[in-house]
């Protein structure tokens, strides 16, 4: 289902005219896995799947962050070369590696 939102979204198509487009289309219903299927979706069911997935998009958005307990947790640089790196690096452009 996610690959039709995907061809709607590059074709612009509503979601009446993505029901028929897969209808229409062996290349649409390649790409979105229906080809052996004989069952396309229609417009109602295309348009229920993008709402569920916007609801759960929104209640992932809406969870706390946990930044600071994260944060404490580290044990490493957050940024460039941990040292080990940084020393193999060195030690190999000394000695000409």
């Amino acid at each position: 289902m996610t690959r039709l939102l995907v061809l709607q979204q590059l074709f612009n198509l509503s979601d009446e005219q993505m029901e028929f487009q897969l209808i229409d289309r062996m290349s649409f219903q390649r790409f979105a896995g229906l080809k052996h299927s004989g069952r396309v979706p229609d417009r109602n069911t295309i348009w229920v799947f993008r709402e569920r997935l916007v609801q759960a998009t929104s209640s992932i958005r809406s969870l706390p962050r946990c930044s600071a307990s994260c944060s404490s947790m580290d044990s490493g640089p957050a940024r460039g070369r941990s040292s080990t790196q940084h020393r193999s690096r060195t030690h190999s452009a000394q000695h000409g590696r």
